[in-house]
C-alpha cells in the first residue's frame, strides 16, 4: 500500500494517479485513518507548508521505519531548505508537479518488504518466515501489523522450546529495527553486565534488544531496567524511541508490576506443545518438506512414522521435535522414514509414549463418568514398577526441591525489596505480612514432609481396605474441599478394596496427594477419585487409584505436578514396597495420577 499525503484533495487523487497503484490510501496530515491503517511500503508527502509536514514525517518515521519517502514540494520551496528541514529521514525530492517516471522510479524500490536487503538479510528474512509459519500454524496470534504498531514493549510467555526467541525475531524483522541484541539471563546477571552488551552494539538509528528469561533477574536489577525502558539505556547513542524491548518469559514468571506495565504493549503467551497434540503432526511433514526443498532432495515421513512421533511426549517442546525431525531426516537413505526409524531414534531416549486414553479392562462406571487409563507402568519420569528400592532419582529430588523452595523465597525477597520504599503504605504492609506468613508456611510444609519421608519404617505389607482409608481422609479435609467448593465425584471398589501395602506408606503416599490436589484445583472444579480391582498385563492381581483433577495453579501444565515436591515424595515411598505412581495429561487441561498397589485375588477373612 501506499500513502499519498497532500493538503490538497485533488492534488492527492492526481499523485495516487500518476503512482499508479492499485491501493493507495490519501488524506491530510491530519488524517484518522493513517493511524489504523497497514503498514504502507512508501509514503508520498505532499509538502506545502514545511511545519505540520515535518511533523508528520517525524511520527510517521518511527511507526514505520521500512517505509520509502517521496518528497513533493511546492514550487514556492527552495529544494536545499527542504534537504536541510527533512535530512534526518532518507527520501527522494521532487518537485510539484512530479514527472510520472521520476515518481514511479522512486517509489519502485518500496514495492517490496525486502526492497534494498542484502542477500544474507533476505535469507535470514525467508528463514525465519518459514520456521514462523511450521511453528504457529494453527494458533491465534496478533496480526503482523498490531505487532509492528505495538510501539517499543513486547512480552511473550511461554516454556522453552515453544518458539519464544523466534516470535522476537520475527517482531524485529517486522518493526524494521537495525540491530537485534539477544542478552540470555539468569539469576547472576546484573544492570552493569546489560549495559556493557548493549553499549557494545555501537551506534544504530533503530535497535531490538531480547532479555531471555528475565524472570530470572532479581527485583533491583528489574527496577533499573524500568528505567532503561523509559528513558534509555545510560551512555547509549540510540535515542529511547528507537529501542524496541523484548521479554521472555516463563508462562509463569514473576516480573515487577511496573516493569510488566513498561513492557507490556503487547503481550503473547505461546502454549506448550502438550496442549497442540493436532499441530505435531502437520509440523513433522512440513518440516520434512522444508528441509528435501533445500536440499534438492525426496524425503518424507510414512504415515505410521508420523503418529509414533505424535504419540511421544515432548517436554522440550517443538524445538526438541524439530532435532528428532531433523536428525531422521539426515541419517535415512531413503525417500522415507519408516516407523521403525523412529523408533531406533527413540530407543536411547528411553522415551515412553503418553498412557492411553481407554483401559484394556474398563471399570463398569456411569456413562457421565470417565474411563481409567492404564499406567504406563515404564515411565521414565513417574513409575518404578516391580523395584524394590527407592528409586535412585536425585536430579529429580533436587530439581524439585529447587522448584518449590524457590518460588516462596522468590516472593519473600521480591517483597523485602520493595518494603523499604512502600513501609509508609498501610496496605501494602498488610499484605506483605500476609504473603511472607503464607510462603514461610509453605516452607514449613515442604520440610515437614521431607522429615516425615525420612522417618518412614522398612516397608511391612499387608492386606489393607483401601476403600475406607479414602473415605476417612476425603472426611478429614471435608471443611478444605468446601472452602474451594470443589465438587468430589467416587467411583470406588466395595467388592474387593484391598491392597498388600504398608499401612504408614500408604498414609503418607495419599495424604501427599490429597493435600497438594485440594490445595491446587481449581476452584469449584471436579475431582474425581477412583479406584478398580483388576488383572496387570502380567495376569497378577492389583488395586489402581485414579485422581483426576484442573491444577488450578498452572492451568493444567504437566510441568508443574512434574516438579511436585508432594508427588516425588509419593512415587518414592511407593516403590519402597512394588507400588507405582504416575502422572498424564487428561483431556481439556486435567492432570491425571494413577496409583497401582500389589492386591489378593479375594479379601482376607
Amino acid at each position: 500500500m501506499i500513502w499519498v499525503v497532500h493538503p490538497d484533495p485533488r492534488i492527492q487523487r492526481f499523485l495516487a494517479r500518476l503512482v499508479g497503484e492499485t491501493e493507495a490510501l490519501c488524506g491530510d496530515v491530519h488524517e484518522p485513518s493513517f493511524d489504523g491503517a497497514p503498514a504502507p511500503r512508501a509514503i508520498v508527502l505532499g509538502v506545502v507548508d514545511p511545519a505540520p509536514a515535518l511533523e508528520f514525517a517525524q511520527r510517521a518515521s518511527a511507526q514505520h521505519p521500512r517505509a520509502r519517502w517521496v518528497l513533493v514540494r511546492d514550487p514556492a520551496l527552495d529544494d536545499g531548505e527542504l534537504a536541510r528541514l527533512f535530512s534526518g529521514l532518507d527520501a527522494t525530492r521532487l518537485a510539484y508537479p512530479p514527472e510520472p517516471a521520476a515518481l514511479r522510479a522512486a517509489l519502485r524500490p518500496g514495492a517490496t518488504d525486502e526492497a534494498g536487503e542484502t542477500l544474507p538479510e533476505r535469507r535470514q528474512r525467508e528463514a525465519v518466515r518459514s520456521r514462523f509459519a511450521r511453528y504457529f500454524q494453527g494458533l491465534t496470534l496478533p496480526e503482523p501489523d498490531h505487532v509492528q504498531r505495538a510501539g517499543r514493549g513486547l512480552l511473550v510467555r511461554g516454556e522453552r522450546g515453544t518458539g519464544r526467541l523466534l516470535f522476537a525475531r520475527a517482531a524485529h524483522l517486522l518493526g524494521g529495527g537495525e540491530h537485534f541484541i539477544h542478552l540470555a539471563c539468569d539469576e547472576t546477571t546484573d544492570a552493569a553486565s546489560l549495559a556493557a552488551r548493549i553499549l557494545a552494539a555501537g551506534e544504530a538509528r533503530s535497535l531490538t534488544i531480547c532479555l531471555e528469561d528475565l524472570d530470572r533477574v532479581g527485583p533491583a536489577t528489574q527496577r533499573e531496567l524500568l528505567g532503561w525502558v523509559e528513558l534509555g539505556t545510560p551512555g547509549a547513542p540510540v535515542p529511547p524511541d528507537s529501542v524496541r524491548w523484548i521479554a521472555l518469559v516463563s508462562e509463569h514468571g514473576a516480573l515487577l508490576p511496573d516493569l510488566v506495565d513498561g513492557l507490556a504493549a503487547l503481550e503473547v503467551h505461546l502454549p506448550p506443545l502438550r496442549d497442540r497434540g493436532d499441530a505435531i503432526a502437520s509440523f513433522v511433514r512440513e518440516t520434512a518438506k522444508q528441509w528435501a526443498t533445500d536440499r534438492g532432495l525426496e524425503r518424507h515421513f510414512s504415515e505410521p512414522a508420523v503418529q509414533l512421533l505424535a504419540a511421544q511426549l515432548w517436554p522440550g517442546n517443538l524445538r526438541e521435535l524439530e532435532a528428532m525431525v531433523l536428525r531422521l531426516l539426515s541419517s535415512v537413505a531413503g525417500p522415507t522414514v519408516e516407523a521403525e526409524h523412529v523408533s531406533e531414534r527413540l530407543a536411547p531416549a528411553a522415551r515412553k509414549p503418553a498412557a492411553p486414553e481407554r483401559p484394556t479392562e474398563p471399570m463398569p462406571l456411569p456413562k457421565a463418568a470417565p474411563p481409567i487409563p492404564e499406567p504406563a507402568r515404564d515411565d521414565p519420569d513417574f513409575s518404578s514398577a516391580g523395584s524394590a528400592e527407592p528409586p535412585e532419582d536425585l536430579q529429580g529430588l533436587i530439581d524439585c526441591l529447587a522448584h518449590e523452595l524457590r518460588n516462596p523465597l522468590v516472593s519473600i525477597h521480591t517483597s523485602a525489596q520493595l518494603l523499604p520504599e512502600r513501609f509508609a503504605d498501610p496496605e501494602f504492609r498488610g499484605r506483605y505480612h500476609q504473603e511472607v506468613q503464607a510462603d514461610v508456611q509453605r516452607l514449613r510444609d515442604h520440610l515437614g514432609r521431607l522429615a516425615r519421608f525420612a522417618e518412614l519404617r522398612p516397608p511391612r505389607p499387608a492386606p489393607l481396605d483401601v476403600t475406607a482409608m479414602l473415605g476417612h481422609m476425603l472426611e478429614q479435609r471435608r471443611e478444605a474441599i468446601q472452602k474451594r467448593r470443589l465438587l468430589v465425584l467416587r467411583e470406588l471398589e466395595s467388592e474387593l478394596p484391598l491392597a498388600i501395602v504398608d499401612e504408614d506408606t500408604l498414609v503418607f503416599v495419599l495424604e501427599c496427594l490429597l493435600d497438594r490436589i485440594v490445595r491446587q484445583s481449581s476452584e469449584r472444579a471436579d475431582l474425581y477419585l477412583a479406584s478398580r480391582h483388576h488383572r496387570g498385563d502380567d495376569g497378577t492381581p492389583s488395586l489402581r487409584i485414579l485422581f483426576r483433577y484442573h491444577d488450578g495453579t498452572a492451568g493444567g501444565e504437566l510441568s508443574s505436578a512434574r516438579h511436585s515436591l508432594c508427588l516425588w515424595l509419593a512415587r518414592a515411598a511407593l516403590a519402597r514396597g512394588a507400588g507405582t505412581l504416575h502422572i498424564d495429561a487428561g483431556r481439556g487441561e486435567e492432570t491425571v495420577v494413577t496409583i497401582e498397589l500389589p492386591a489378593p485375588d479375594k479379601p482376607s477373612l
